[in-house]
């Protein structure tokens, strides 16, 4: 049209979007009578709605994602997470320092899943090492989660309003590196937890040629995918600790989901679920807070600048940097 250069553009789209609405109305229709009345049709449509889901999805936004409203990036619901942790973590660390017979009993439980193997029991002392790991792990997981939240309130006091504030950006990259730091020395731990646990030390052979040195090799499945066949629960155990580390790998989301649906599926059986022991589950489900604390940090801040974890620990004056640098000694496995 003469004057008017994109008219004809709008009038196609135009056109387009009526096909397009015309189509959808047709399937909409699909099996009404035609000698009811508009009104009856519509009625009916209106009773043919959606309805709910017999499932009961994830109240998780974090395990429920492709259900659940968006996530929210506010610092309120990071912290949030974090004091959850620092809670539970708390009672537990509290009952293993007042209460005798709960210390007993724990270490007791700690000792029962340790490997009974034949270099195990020539080397007592490795069976209390672990126990000792154990409990080292549990008392520093603690000051982890309140070094955490305390990164987080430090975040929450300064001035959110300005993105580009050279303050945030650095306590946010630091945060990021921090979290990092402790999912990678939380799976390791989780690594060596796995193997000792009664219901998958059949699939490994663990040889102990010296104290403090284990070398290990699967035994029963020849690939990831072969695993996945045999024993999905193992899978997906394991999955999640090596997914960091690669950047192919699964989303954490999707795989810590995939574990939720397995241990709620009606379809699995009981023996298979109590598979994973309290102590165990406890440990996923702070590798789980610490990758979805990483998750909404990111989706605060797309453009986030990581810091190099050492520079970070030089630089930062915060509980949790004084903990890593003056807490534990260097080379520590807990920290």
């Amino acid at each position: 049209m003469a004057g008017y250069p994109r008219a004809s553009l709008i009038l196609e789209a135009g056109y387009e979007i009526s096909k397009m609405l015309r189509a959808v109305t047709e399937k909409l229709v699909v099996g009404l009578s035609p000698s009811s009345g508009t009104r009856d049709r519509f009625g009916s449509m209106a009773s043919m709605a959606i309805q709910p889901s017999v499932f009961v999805e994830s109240g998780s936004r974090y395990l429920g994602r492709p259900f659940a409203s968006p996530p929210s990036c506010a610092i309120e619901d990071l912290l949030s997470i974090a004091s959850d942790r620092v809670e539970y973590t708390f009672g537990h660390v509290t009952l293993l320092q007042t209460d005798p017979a709960f210390l007993r009993w724990y270490t007791q439980e700690l000792l029962d899943n340790a490997l009974l193997s034949a270099e195990c029991k020539s080397m007592p002392e490795v069976c209390y090492g672990l126990a000792a790991e154990h409990i080292s792990r549990d008392v520093a997981n603690f000051w982890v989660w309140k070094g955490i939240v305390g990164e987080l309130n430090y975040l929450k006091s300064v001035d959110n309003s300005k993105h580009n504030d050279p303050r945030l950006l650095s306590a946010m990259g630091a945060l990021e590196s921090l979290i990092l730091h402790h999912i990678d020395h939380l799976e390791r731990h989780i690594c060596s937890c796995i193997l000792q646990r009664p219901a998958f030390k059949d699939l490994w052979d663990i040889k102990y040629p010296a104290f403090g040195v284990a070398k290990t090799s699967n035994k029963g499945f020849k690939s990831a995918l072969d695993l996945f066949k045999k024993d999905p629960l193992h899978w997906c155990l394991t999955q999640i600790l090596t997914s960091t580390k690669t950047k192919d790998g699964f989303d954490h989301a999707m795989l810590f989901a995939f574990l939720n649906n397995l241990l709620s599926s009606k379809t699995i059986k009981e023996e298979s679920k109590g598979r994973i022991d309290d102590a165990l589950l406890e440990k996923y489900s702070d590798l789980g807070a610490l990758h979805e604390l990483r998750d909404l940090l990111l989706m605060h801040r797309t453009g986030l600048t990581y810091r190099n974890f050492d520079d970070a620990k030089l630089k930062e004056t915060g509980r949790a940097w004084r903990y890593l640098s003056k807490g534990y000694k260097e080379g520590s496995t807990v920290l």
